[in-house]
């Protein structure tokens, strides 16, 4: 048998996302996790990403809708304060040792990336904010510090 025929080359189909799968699939997925289940935690359970989401469904409280959920409750949900952002950020950056990049930041934060950018907005400006917390927090990295002075100009 010759391994590098084509024929015995195993290539994964792409998953084709359609409006119909979102909705079977978060159904799914909320019967096992509870109807108040989290986008985030949807996309880690259905291997999805907010692009599929928005473009068939209109986004997140839209699938809910559609697949028959309640709308989600925000208002159990704790309000993320702008030092406890900061602070996890500087936590990836300890960990990582580079300011991490958003794709970084949703792979291996507690927070995903919307919610850094729905806060801070533009990645710059996200820079901007950590350094000014480096430069209050007690317990600041030089190196991190000054890293995030030298890409604050990308």
């Amino acid at each position: 048998m010759d391994a590098l025929h084509p024929e015995h080359i195993a290539v994964p189909m792409p998953c084709r996302w359609t409006r119909e799968l979102l909705i079977l699939t978060l159904r799914e997925i909320a019967f096992e996790r509870g109807e108040n289940v989290t986008f985030r935690e949807f996309q880690d359970a259905a291997g999805v990403s907010a692009g599929p989401v928005t473009s068939k469904c209109g986004g997140w409280a839209k699938l809910r809708a559609a697949a028959g959920l309640p709308p989600q409750r925000y208002s159990s949900w704790k309000k993320i304060t702008d030092h406890e952002l900061l602070c996890e950020l500087h936590r990836l950056t300890q960990e990582l040792k580079h300011l991490p990049s958003y794709e970084e930041i949703d792979a291996h934060g507690k927070f995903g990336a919307c919610t850094y950018r729905r806060r801070f907005g533009r990645k710059i400006d996200l820079k901007r904010a950590f350094r000014d917390y480096l430069l209050k927090c007690p317990l600041r990295e030089p190196k991190h510090f000054k890293e995030a002075e030298r890409t604050e100009s990308d």
